[in-house]
């Protein structure tokens, strides 16, 4: 179960993020609600964590057509993040920040 909830916080949290009328703000401190559920990023600093979700979607971007999502969870690795908690940070990074991605985030890590 509480593998789990990291999923299901991204599904209730981020529902809305890439809905029309949420602030910059909104998204990023919904983002930041989520991604802090990993026990190595709980005391990261708000900024830091903001720069790789924004760059996990550059990588997510410039990959190659169906290779973003294994691009950026490996990109999250090397910064730091778990094998078990990257995924659920590149779900977060993708509904909060760039939103366009959402349809390659594997059905498995959205909780469904």
């Amino acid at each position: 179960m509480k593998r789990l909830l990291p999923f299901v916080a991204i599904v209730l949290v981020l529902a809305g993020c890439s809905a029309p009328g949420l602030s910059d703000e909104e998204r990023r401190e919904a983002f930041l609600e989520v991604v802090r559920v990993a026990p190595e990023l709980s005391a990261a600093e708000d900024e830091g964590l903001i720069q790789v979700g924004e760059t996990l979607c550059d990588v997510m971007d410039k990959a190659d057509d169906g290779k973003g999502w294994e691009a950026a969870a490996l990109v999250a690795e090397g910064a730091g993040i778990s094998e078990s908690s990257s995924p659920m940070v590149v779900a977060a990074s993708v509904q909060a920040f760039c939103p366009s991605h959402v349809d390659e985030i594997p059905d498995e890590h959205l909780g469904s």
